[in-house]
């Protein structure tokens, strides 16, 4: 056992064994019980190499000898838990958000969403209903959404997705659609992300997530399974 960055944790082997490990083969080990891991890193440092283990949602590596190591490289060795939920970090917020008189091109990071994705690789996606509202007599009504790695800007463009609304008669406007991203992350160092959100139009009245309609979910998949 060497250290702990839950739901991550690492152990030391002596000696190089970089060409015998390797991210996303599969560990069983004993500490009192069975308990399985997925590994996400290797690393060599004379005379130790570090193995970084991903736990998922049932399994924590503790402070205690380790005994009975199995280690595999196919999908599906026996008894190894393949339901994708146990290998899922997921934030779930239910509270309505609401950012009234936004500034124009301002990122807002609404309620504090965020989620915290360990090293490896992960399928990520995020959904969440957006609203944005302007009660002004006006033609057009803009909002965007963004997952990023800072709480006031947009880090990645792949990650943002948008609704536009435009007419002709001037009135006042409220769009609501469903926002949805997805896209694989390949991380060396554990990550905080966050749900942000803003206007490109002067005036807005409010950006708003609905989650308490339907709940905002960013979700992280383990890419391994």
């Amino acid at each position: 056992y060497a250290s702990a960055d839950d739901p991550t944790f690492t152990f030391t082997i002596s000696g190089d064994k970089s060409s015998k490990y390797s991210a996303g083969m599969r560990v069983k080990l004993t500490q009192t019980t069975a308990k399985y891991f997925i590994i996400t890193a290797v690393a060599y440092a004379a005379p130790n190499t570090t193995i970084t283990v991903y736990g998922g949602t049932d399994y924590d590596l503790d402070n205690a000898s380790i005994s009975s190591p199995f280690y595999s490289g196919i999908k599906a060795p026996v008894g190894f838990p393949l339901d994708p939920l146990k290998w899922t970090v997921e934030t779930k917020d239910t509270t309505l958000r609401t950012q009234s008189s936004p500034a124009q091109n301002t990122w807002y990071n609404q309620g504090s969403i965020s989620i915290v994705i360990p090293i490896g690789i992960w399928n990520v996606s995020y959904h969440v209903v957006a609203d944005v509202y302007d009660s002004d007599n006006v033609s057009e009504v803009s909002m965007r959404t963004t997952f990023s790695t800072a709480n006031n800007s947009e880090s990645d463009s792949d990650f943002t997705a948008w609704i536009y609304s435009y007419t002709t008669s001037t009135q006042g406007r409220q769009v609501i659609d469903t926002l949805y991203r997805t896209k694989t992350l390949n991380l060396n160092s554990k990550t905080t992300y966050y749900l942000n959100s803003k206007t490109s139009l002067s005036g807005m009245s409010h950006l708003r997530f609905d989650n308490d309609t339907s709940p905002a979910i960013i979700r992280a998949v383990c890419a391994y399974l």
